[in-house]
């Protein structure tokens, strides 16, 4: 890894600790305990962990091996964060910020740490559908398919001919969040957009790229659209029987390139899944789950499952409560393989923005 990317992680991964109010210097000791997705050590997996300082040259990195129980240990100075990684040939990488995020809060005041990681092997990659989806939801109150093939939402609100899944959304205003009134925002609005004309413009159009619509909206609803206090639900469901989503947690490794498992289960898939968010508090999204998905599924005269077709949400569905959905999927198209480990040089999805492309397995 190139000098200048270490120095900015490391950089960052200090300031980002600094702000949070953490400061301490002190000797910590870290055991790196490494494991294939069999739970079986690894050795020889190259390690290298950098303890953070603010002068750059007082930063001490730690090289060198695995032994035969997959271990590895480093102790020195930290201040406010550490970082590692992990390389091993046919096996996906692994990086983390702050090993002590990792450890149980009560024990961060501890001085010696274990951390197990799972390293993932390269097994077999393959093409598949995958995309980057940052969405407005076409309309409330109805389910509304989205073609996981095709990368759009079905007729006639996208290019979509089969709705894998279908999406219902619902929406209350709720009034002014932060104890603001309309009239306040509007008058200030106005003020700053008397003096900068173009300004204006830019935020009418910012509200109509979020809803991807053509509407023109006065101050009144664009204000009340963007800065209004909005609670929303919304709920995915399955339009045919053995069809549905299931949650991975604790498969889920955010650290791995190969952040889920290779391969979709067979069981477990349930019917539907809903989420409920108010723009006025925390947001429930996590960087520690995905979700895998059974679509298209077909049964012989006696109920039996003949074929199927199965995705991994890679992300968690990122849902604002005013009417917008963001989440990265891989769609395999081949009817009963549950493969899900992607190529991401052979995306079957062509011409697709940057913001659409995913650049991992």
């Amino acid at each position: 890894m190139k000098l200048v990317t270490k120095f900015v992680i490391v950089v960052f991964s200090i300031l980002s600790v600094q702000c949070n109010g953490q400061s301490e210097t002190k000797k910590v000791r870290f055991e790196i305990i490494v494991n294939d997705q069999d739970v079986k050590p690894l050795e020889d997996v190259n390690v290298e962990l950098l303890y953070g300082h603010f002068e750059d040259d007082k930063s001490k990195s730690y090289k060198g091996l695995t032994n035969q129980l997959g271990k590895f240990t480093a102790e020195d100075e930290i201040i406010f964060s550490t970082v590692l990684w992990l390389d091993k040939k046919k096996y996906y990488s692994i990086r983390k910020d702050s090993l002590l995020s990792m450890v149980p809060e009560k024990n961060r005041q501890n001085v010696s740490h274990e951390i197990t990681f799972t390293m993932r092997q390269i097994k077999s990659p393959i093409p598949l559908c995958g995309k980057v989806v940052n969405r407005a939801i076409p309309e409330q109150n109805k389910p509304i398919g989205y073609d996981l093939l095709i990368g759009d939402w079905v007729k006639p609100y996208g290019k979509g001919a089969n709705g894998d899944y279908f999406v219902t959304f619902h929406k209350k205003h709720l009034g002014c969040k932060n104890g603001d009134t309309y009239e306040d925002i509007i008058s200030r609005l106005t003020e700053r957009h008397r003096i900068t004309p173009r300004a204006k413009k830019e935020f009418l159009d910012s509200i109509r790229e979020f809803y991807e619509t053509d509407v023109d909206y006065n101050y009144q609803d664009a204000v009340q659209l963007s800065a209004g206090h909005w609670n929303g639900k919304i709920q995915i469901t399955f339009p045919n029987k053995d069809e549905g989503i299931t949650e991975v947690k604790d498969g889920f490794h955010s650290y791995s390139e190969l952040t889920m498992p290779h391969e979709a289960p067979e069981n477990g898939y349930q019917k539907d899944w809903s989420r409920e968010e108010d723009n006025a508090g925390a947001r429930l999204t996590s960087s520690e789950i995905g979700y895998f998905l059974r679509t298209r599924v077909k049964h012989d005269e006696k109920g039996k499952i003949v074929s199927a077709n199965y995705a991994k949400i890679v992300t968690d569905f990122n849902f604002d409560p005013r009417g917008r959905l963001e989440f990265s999927y891989l769609f395999n198209p081949t009817p009963n393989d549950r493969n899900l480990e992607f190529d991401p040089k052979k995306n079957l999805f062509k011409n697709l923005e940057f913001r659409e492309e995913i650049r991992k397995p």
